[in-house]
């Protein structure tokens, strides 16, 4: 156990590719925790989709010896962050375990808006925040300029500033020394009922639920555990820390960062936030401040494009939940598409990496429905009911109103490309709030709906900008909306996954937008189909696919014309019956096309 006094806690926060995680494999190699015969990038993200798009999803805590310059050495507890906007749940739980941060910001960018919202988090959490400048060594650093920007924002003198280059090496002293003069030591009772924070949970295949935990008040030991929450008990059976490996300890005290091995089996008896105590001291220990668990903004279904495997999906997505506890899912079921699951995640990125996880780690081949967020109905008889899929969506005569979720979006852009952004802001049914000057740039506030984000609203931001504008949001609440539910029907049969709900005003506009895409997308059949946009049996789009028409009279040469109109006759006559009795078939490539084309 380390003595407290020599103890530091800390973050790195930084926008996305500031150089976070290069900044955390420079700062392990300073204090020895690398193998240099065996350098190995990217150390604490071990996920390979953590590798291979370059980013952080995942919270890590390593415990880093620091041996400052006057010889005395400190006992610091790193925990690397993630820096996309989607895995914003992961940041505040890291933030809650710490004293301080170190806010990253990218020489050549400068301040963006995933900076912003992470220094507000952590100052009102009241940390004490180190400000970084990374990347000086490039060719196109601006330092002066960023500089200048960050002491404006964080109203600092310029000597408080550090610069440093992760890929170099520069100034990783001088920010080690930082962290031990600026951040303050945690503070702790070692007398006091044990109080540990449960900061992330995951599931060893051979150990059970692992909780990573950060000691607050007295001694965490081999003793009979339980959750404040919880009724669940157990006996912890290893205490460690990790280096950045994992290694045992015989306990954890006040201001240390570690793990315990539950033995559990199932992880979702750890809640995020919750206080983890001894079974004797329960009645004693008062809860800490925890934070709430993630809720889910985007909702997508997924179905096996083979049926057989249904339950080899069902099985993946357990293991997955185990492992991240953000994703929910609850099973549903097509007449086009047979039995899948609906999908829960904290944004697109989120949805497309458990896509990719399902896919890669467990080998499944699978069809995603477009993204859709979730709706709040209140009836008429004062319940409330949240809605994902137009199968929930309650009938028209019971409701009282429908409520979508509106987001506050931070956009920070050159002012060139100003106008443009907010012209895109109200296409999209978003408001302008506020602008506030950052030296040549401009900070932009506006309300948007999240149904309108989660399209693609981030790839158009980036082209009006020629990808100098950065975006960051976060939800705020609900506005009050007319929404309907807008149904295709394919020669009169509904087929349920290509709906949607859409707000009164474009329900027309996207319901043709669809048709036409269906249009060409359907493979041809040998009859006419009626390809129909309905809200509420009112047909708002209509187009017709003609029939693929056989040449029966190929094998006709010369003669009577009389024989050829009663082969077109009996073509006719056949085509007429086959469309009453067929039903057109949807193959997986119309899904996946279908889901890559935004609606407009």
């Amino acid at each position: 156990m380390s003595d407290s006094g020599l103890l530091r806690n800390f973050s790195i926060i930084a926008h996305i590719d500031h150089g976070k995680t290069t900044l955390t494999d420079r700062i392990l190699e300073f204090c020895g925790q690398v193998d240099l015969a065996h350098p190995h990038d990217r150390l604490l993200d071990s996920n390979p989709i953590e590798r291979e798009r370059g980013i952080t999803i995942k919270l890590a805590p390593v415990r880093l010896p620091y041996t400052a310059p006057d010889g005395t050495t400190h006992t610091l507890n790193l925990i690397d962050t993630p820096g996309h906007v989607d895995f914003g749940y992961e940041v505040s739980r890291s933030l809650a375990a710490c004293e301080g941060v170190l806010m990253v910001v990218d020489a050549s960018q400068g301040i963006q808006a995933q900076t912003l919202s992470t220094y507000y988090k952590a100052k009102a959490l009241g940390l004490t925040i180190v400000p970084v400048i990374n990347k000086i060594d490039l060719p196109s650093a601006e330092t002066d300029r960023v500089l200048l920007e960050v002491m404006e924002l964080c109203e600092v003198d310029e000597s408080e500033i550090l610069l440093v280059s992760a890929k170099t090496g520069v100034g990783i002293q001088a920010l080690l020394q930082a962290v031990v003069e600026r951040i303050p030591a945690p503070n702790g009772d070692k007398q006091a009922p044990l109080r540990a924070l449960l900061i992330s949970s995951y599931f060893d295949q051979h150990q059970g639920a692992v909780a990573l935990v950060r000691v607050v008040d007295g001694v965490l030991d081999k003793q009979r555990l339980t959750f404040l929450s919880s009724p669940v008990t157990f006996m912890p059976l290893e205490l460690g820390v990790y280096q950045p490996k994992r290694s045992t300890v015989a306990q954890l005290g006040p201001g240390e960062v570690g793990y315990v091995v539950t033995g559990l089996k199932d992880v979702r008896s750890l809640k995020v936030g919750d206080t983890l105590t001894t079974v004797a001291q329960r009645t004693k220990a008062i809860a800490l401040t925890g934070y709430q668990e993630p809720q889910p903004l985007v909702f997508f279904e997924l179905f096996p494009t083979v049926a057989e495997d249904y339950n080899a999906l069902l099985d993946a997505l357990q293991k997955l939940a185990l492992r991240d506890a953000a994703i929910s899912f609850v099973s549903t079921h097509s007449p086009a598409l047979g039995s899948g699951s609906r999908i829960g995640c904290l944004g697109l990125l989120h949805a497309e990496i458990v896509v990719e996880r399902l896919q890669r780690e467990f080998d499944l081949d699978l069809i995603a429905t477009r993204p859709t967020v979730p709706y709040k109905a209140v009836l008429k008889d004062g319940s409330e009911k949240t809605i994902s899929t137009i199968n929930e969506f309650p009938d028209p005569s019971q409701l009282e109103k429908v409520s979508e979720p509106v987001t506050k979006l931070t956009l920070i852009t050159p002012v060139t490309y100003m106008s443009g952004i907010l012209d895109l802001v109200r296409e999209r049914r978003g408001q302008f709030l506020q602008s506030e000057h950052l030296i040549d740039r401009v900070i932009l506030s506006c309300s948007l709906p999240l149904s309108e984000l989660i399209t693609d609203f981030h790839d158009l931001v980036k082209s009006l900008s020629s990808g100098y504008c950065s975006v960051e949001y976060e939800v705020v609440g609900e506005v009050a909306v007319d929404a309907v539910v807008v149904t295709i029907l394919l020669n009169g049969e509904e087929v349920s996954p290509l709906g949607f709900i859409a707000i009164r005003s474009q329900a027309e506009a996207k319901g043709r937008a669809l048709v036409k895409q269906l249009k060409e997308t359907l493979p041809r059949q040998l009859f006419a189909v009626a390809i129909q946009a309905t809200i509420g049996g009112t047909v708002i789009a209509r187009e017709t696919q003609s029939a693929l028409r056989k040449d029966v009279t190929a094998k006709l040469y010369g003669g009577d014309v009389t024989r050829r109109k009663k082969l077109l006759a009996k073509q006719a006559k056949g085509k007429k019956r086959m469309k009453q009795f067929g039903s057109v078939s949807l193959d997986q490539d119309v899904f996946l096309k279908l889901m890559r084309q935004p609606l407009v």
